[in-house]
């Protein structure tokens, strides 16, 4: 899934470059000419909002099913025990009650977000409660890592015009290859 997480945030940083150049001035400027260590995590705001944006827009995990263990109301609708309730990361992430243009990549946005209180599971990439996945700490080290570095030493361009198409299956997956450029960067 980190993967799949790292194909996303490329396919949306080719095409909003604007970002792409936010995301290499930060890691310029806090990285200089050396690979990112787990110290740098923390001081990378900028490429954390990219991944969480990107997790908002294309959750590799975009659905997940929980049984109800006793009979329960929600919005309304009786949900006998036993029963299997999807709940979507997806529709979530792109609901306009808690995102303003939801379908708009906008990193940006999470300067206020992550300082706002808004409902506890209207953000939750990695699902929640007792069965929030346990590996959401080293995923997240690792995308922002990953980007950093990549981002610090390599120009990535798009290949296609177009953003890739979300395929949902087991994860979410780009319906075709996500095809990139990939050139030295000289600073």
């Amino acid at each position: 899934t980190t993967a799949l997480l790292l194909a996303w945030c490329w396919d949306m940083l080719v095409h909003h470059p604007q970002v792409m150049a936010s995301l290499q001035d930060e890691v310029d400027v806090v990285l200089g000419d050396r690979f990112s260590t787990a110290e740098d995590i923390q001081s990378l705001p900028y490429t954390r909002m990219v991944v969480k944006e990107t997790l908002r827009m294309r959750p590799p995990a975009w659905a997940m099913g929980r049984e109800a263990v006793q009979d329960c109301e929600i919005g309304g609708q009786h949900i006998p025990a036993g029963s299997t309730v999807l709940v979507s990361q997806w529709v979530t992430h792109h609901d306009s009650r808690f995102y303003d243009d939801p379908h708009q990549f906008r990193p940006g946005r999470w300067y206020e977000l992550d300082q706002a209180s808004f409902p506890r599971y209207a953000f939750f990439p990695f699902g929640g409660g007792s069965r929030v996945c346990i590996g959401e700490h080293f995923a997240m080290t690792e995308a922002i890592a990953i980007l950093a570095m990549v981002a610090r030493r390599w120009n990535i361009s798009p290949a296609q015009s177009v953003l890739a198409r979300p395929n949902p299956s087991v994860t979410l997956r780009p319906d075709k290859n996500v095809n990139l450029i990939v050139t030295k960067r000289v600073v």
